[in-house]
This record gives C-alpha cells, structure tokens and sequence, in this order.
C-alpha cells in the first residue's frame, strides 16, 4: 500500500502545474523565408517551379545554392583571416518521412541541372556515399606503385582531374549511425572536406589521397532520426556547425501536379549553364557598405549563448559569407554587396530558426553566472568562498569552477592572488574595459 501511494504521489508531483504551463516556451516551425532571399535569376527560378512540386521554396532554393556553389568550384573564394572560403557548402533538410518533400525538392531540380549541364550530373554527383574511402575514391589523386624492376614509380590510376564533387544522401540517418561505429573515419573526413583540407584513407594496403577537393553534400532526414542519431560528441566537435540544418514541410497539395514543359526545363538549365560560365574567378572582396553592414552582423553574432544548440550555430560568420560568395557569383560579381550578405543573413536565419526547433532554444541566460556578475558589480571584489556562500552552499565547486571559467574566456571577470598570512585567496573583479 504505502509503495502504491509513493508512485501516486510521485505522478501527482510530475504534474505541471496549471499557472506554469503559459510560461514554458515552445519552439515554433521556423517562418517561411521572406522574398528577398528569393532574388536575382535563382529566385525566379525557384518561383517558377514551385508551382510544379509540393516541396517548399527554401527546399528548392537550398538545392540551388549548394548546387551551384560546387559547379562554379574553387575557381572563386573569399579570404577571411588568412582563410580561404570557397562557395562549398553542406546542406541538411529536415522533415517529415513523406510530406517534407525532402527527395522530390532535389529530383526537380537535379532535371534542371541535367538541361545545364549534363556530364557534372553524369561525372560529379553521387548518392549515397557512406563511407569516407568511397568519399576520398570519387576525388583520388593520381596513384603510384613502386616498380622493383624499373626503381621508379609507376601511375597505376590516374585519378580524378575535376574534384568537384555533390554528395546527394538521400538516407543521412545511416550516414550517421556508420559514424558510431568505432575507427569510423566520415566525421574527421567531412570536417576536412568543408574546410578543403587534404583528404586520405587510413588504409596501408590501400592509401588514397585528395587534394585540392571541392566537395559540397546535400542530405535528407527526418526529425526524429536527427535527434535520436546526431550524437552530442558530433554536435560538439565541428561536425554539426559545418552544416546548414533547414526545416522543410509540403508547401501545398497538388493531386495532380502538371509536368514542367521540356521547354521550359531547357531554358531554366541554360540560364544556370549561363551563370556558372560568368562567375567570376580569384579572390572576391566586399564593397565598402558590405563592409560596414558585415560589421554590425559580425558584432550581433559575438555571443551565441551556451549547450548543444549554440554549438550547432557556432560557425555562423563563415556559413554566412559562403552563402554571401555564392549570390555574388550567381549575380556575376567580382565584389560581396550589401545586399548578398543581407541575403545570405536571412538565410542563415531559416537555418538558426529550424535548429533551435529541432534542438531547443539558445540557452544565453545563465542564473549562475549572472548572479556572480550582479554581485561582483555591487561589492567591487569577492573571494571564491565568497562566491560561494552566495548560494548558500548549495552550488558544487566544480560547477562554481566552470561558471568562473566561461566568464573569465568572455573576458568578464580577471582573478588576482592576494598573499596572506596563511593560504592565498583568489579575488575575483569585474573586468574594468566591461
């Protein structure tokens, strides 16, 4: 009996109670994204066949972008902090098992992308590619065996001479349940080829090299499988911020979807054909308003906050100038305008929007870090078992230790050792540029 009423009361307590319940904070599926993203010819494009699929304009548009940015290459990039950033991205669409309309969103435009050039389709577009020595394969360099006879090397592949590669992975939840498994090399791979660091497999008996890749990869996934199969371990690491992470849902019904008109098809693929031929080539920069328009963007960006969900944004300034780069080049244009990185900023926000449904908000309040700071403003200085004693024992040290840590790397507070007759004491202070 008593262990019967102890489970009644422990349900009875998990209850919420009635006047919380207008408090917690849900997140909503993200807004669609505005029109402006929708510009230039790619945003007509995407109008234009939006009325032939149910999948959502941000589905369509996505493809397009990724798509494009790995047909013009490394021809073109942007350096940032002595860093190269070429208009390679990846791309993930969330959605439902069938009515996101993830698949049918690449299949429209992969028929546009055939009118445009049919050989990339052919020579550079793989799907389902689930390992990284299959990944390394598709961009090999040259390979040489050591001939015993003639003491010299002997190319015994050729390799790949166009290293553009789009990943299409239609099952990106099995993609990441082969990186559980152990020795599993895609992770630090994936990371490399965003980066278009060298790549190469492990194997002695069979070592493959790429340099020089451009790899760009476009996955498909519902939302249950992402949350049950990304690992924190991945979405802390730098895999998860290397990728745009986009909530797609059916934008409409169509029982009966009429067919794109041939016609038509050919000439949307000769306007992409026509705009990968006039993307400009070398270092692109930024106009003198993009600048200062970047500025305040950058600035806004500074504090992400704290968790798993922060991690995922984390990478932000570089997926927006990538995003900036690609409608520069898709507009022809040797410098970043303003209005490409305001663009691209109302895409990254979709993308922001969609991980915080998909992960949970931003956690940038932290009750006990801004206690420490409200104290810490009010009596000038306090020791650490002052601190403490602000929350009444009930802290952990090693919680107090990490919360003194974060706000010691955001360049909040500076400690001092104070000598005294017995043990030091570490004061902690305001930093006086805060």
């Amino acid at each position: 009996m008593m262990s019967f009423v102890w489970e009644l009361e422990k349900v009875i307590s998990q209850q919420p109670n009635p006047e919380e319940l207008d408090t917690i904070e849900i997140e909503e599926f993200p807004e669609p994204m505005p029109k402006d993203v929708f510009r230039g010819e790619v945003g007509a494009i995407v109008e234009y066949l939006s009325q032939f699929t149910e999948a959502c304009k941000e589905a369509l548009l996505i493809n397009f972008l990724v798509t494009f940015g790995n047909m013009v290459g490394k021809k073109a990039w942007i350096e940032i902090g002595g860093i190269k950033h070429y208009p390679n991205l990846f791309a993930v669409l969330v959605g439902d098992t069938s009515s996101g309309r993830k698949g049918s969103s690449w299949g429209i435009v992969k028929r546009v992308i055939e009118k445009a050039d049919p050989n990339y389709l052919s020579n550079n577009v793989r799907t389902g590619t689930v390992s990284g020595e299959g990944i390394v394969y598709h961009v090999r360099d040259p390979i040489y065996k050591w001939d015993k006879s003639t003491e010299t090397y002997e190319m015994i592949d050729p390799g790949v001479k166009d290293k553009r590669l789009l990943i299409i992975e239609p099952e990106f939840a099995s993609l990441l349940r082969v990186m559980k498994r152990e020795g599993n090399t895609i992770s630090p791979l994936l990371r490399n080829a965003w980066d278009s660091e060298k790549l190469e497999t492990l194997s002695k008996t069979n070592y493959t090299k790429s340099e020089n890749a451009h790899i760009s990869l476009i996955g498909h996934i519902t939302l249950d499988e992402l949350k049950k199969e990304l690992s924190d371990v991945e979405k802390m690491n730098g895999f998860g911020n290397r990728f745009l992470w986009l909530c797609v849902r059916r934008s409409k019904l169509l029982p009966n979807v009429p067919p794109i008109p041939e016609d038509k098809l050919t000439v949307l693929g000769l306007l992409i054909k026509d705009m990968v031929a006039k993307a400009p080539e070398g270092p692109i920069s930024k106009t003198e308003a993009a600048e200062e328009i970047w500025t305040l963007i950058y600035e806004s960006l500074a504090d992400k906050g704290e968790g798993e969900t922060a991690a995922l944004i984390s990478r932000a300034e570089a997926q927006i100038l990538r995003l900036s780069l690609i409608y520069a080049l898709m507009d022809g244009n040797h410098q970043i305008t303003h209005e490409h990185i305001c663009t691209a900023k109302l895409v990254w926000d979709y993308c922001q929007k969609s991980v915080e449904f998909i992960f949970g908000a931003l956690k940038k309040y932290d009750p006990i870090a801004d206690k420490i700071l409200k104290a810490l403003q009010e009596k000038g200085e306090m020791t650490q078992s002052e601190i403490f004693k602000l929350f009444d024992n009930n802290l952990r040290a090693n919680q107090l230790a990490e919360t003194l840590k974060k706000l010691s790397a955001k360049g909040l507070i500076a400690s001092e050792e104070i000598k005294t007759q017995g043990r030091p004491k570490r004061v902690w202070r305001l930093k006086t540029n805060q």
